[in-house]
């Protein structure tokens, strides 16, 4: 098939990369990463939320990302802000 491009694909499985690996991530993705990894574990979730400042400044887009892979039903803030 000329017409489809050979192009390598990177998989992302939050699931299985350690803290260290996601904090490499600069941008709300990182926040989005580490809630679907810890979205089975509430403790881990929990954690993970009151130590991480950026989970407060999430962008109204990385908050959408969020309750679309998990369902979780975060709402946002007026500011457009979690």
């Amino acid at each position: 098939m000329s017409w489809v491009d050979d192009h390598r694909l990177h998989v992302i499985d939050p699931q299985t990369m350690s803290l260290e690996e996601l904090n490499l991530f600069r941008t709300d993705l990182r926040n989005v990463l580490k809630f679907i990894k810890f979205s089975g574990d509430l403790k881990g979730l929990k954690k993970a939320v009151e130590t991480d400042p950026g989970f407060q400044n999430m962008s109204r887009e990385a908050v959408q990302m969020v309750n679309i892979y998990t369902n979780a039903g975060l709402r946002f803030e007026k500011t457009g802000r979690m």
